[in-house]
């Protein structure tokens, strides 16, 4: 079974010696690798050829953090014409991670792939050990997120009207209700299933071809109906990703 390659999802070129995308020789980051490798993040893809499972694995490399993409089991995804595994690097854990998953994210668009049941943090496949990993160390703790406003964009972030599923709850997102609008700090779910003020939402947005992680809470709610507007709440965002932030922008 061949490996995955990535969509060309930058400008940047992939570096044969380093793996990943940068732009000047010098900037090549360190590779070697100081830590274990473990699973951080995986999702369900509907693909051509039927579902996959893509994951992200995440390792510390000196001053840095590592992140590599599997197909499951156990199949990396290389460079363009091969030589080496595509990587990602930044200074913490979490931004290497969402540097990996906004490229999933990106290739599964390119490819018109429907991305399906994400999940944040999980355990290796029963079939996968991450490697230079011992298979009784593999399993990966759940971390948790700090939460962090989004961005404001002046003093009221421009809104865009558009309809769109999306998913919301208190601890998983399993109440379906829909967008009224979107802003790059905000949104309104149309829904007759309030919940109270302040409540913080794991929500599960679904675009054209992906579904959206966000975590937001409730800033406002419409309790009784008024002409031409829908019962629903306006809930604020924290650490919207990327490619939300850019599906917003590309609105105006």
């Amino acid at each position: 079974m061949r490996p995955d390659k990535p969509g060309n999802a930058s400008t940047e070129t992939w570096c044969t010696r380093c793996g990943s995308q940068h732009v000047a020789s010098s900037a090549c980051p360190a590779v070697q690798v100081t830590g274990p490798e473990k699973p951080r993040w995986r999702v369900a893809v509907e693909t051509q050829g039927g579902i996959r499972g893509y994951g992200v694995l995440v390792a510390r490399a000196d001053e840095r953090w590592r992140a590599r993409i599997v197909t499951f089991p156990n199949i990396l995804w290389m460079v363009p014409g091969g030589g080496d595994t595509v990587k990602f690097f930044a200074r913490t854990e979490e931004e290497t991670i969402r540097k990996a998953v906004d490229f999933v994210r990106q290739h599964c668009i390119q490819r018109g792939h429907l991305m399906r049941d994400e999940v944040d943090f999980v355990s290796p496949s029963k079939d996968f050990v991450a490697v230079g990993v011992p298979k009784k160390s593999a399993v990966a703790p759940k971390v948790e997120s700090p939460i962090v406003p989004a961005p404001a964009s002046g003093p009221s972030a421009p809104r865009y009207t558009r309809r769109l599923p999306v998913w919301f709850g208190r601890s998983k997102p399993t109440v379906l209700g829909h967008t009224g609008n979107l802003s790059a700090t905000g949104l309104f779910v149309a829904t007759e299933k309030l919940v109270g003020e302040g409540e913080l939402l794991g929500l599960s947005l679904e675009l054209e071809h992906c579904k959206v992680p966000l975590r937001g809470s409730v800033a406002w709610s419409r309790l009784q109906n008024e002409p031409g507007r829908e019962l629903g709440m306006g809930l604020h965002l924290y650490n919207p990703p990327p490619i939300y932030v850019s599906y917003v922008r590309a609105l105006a």
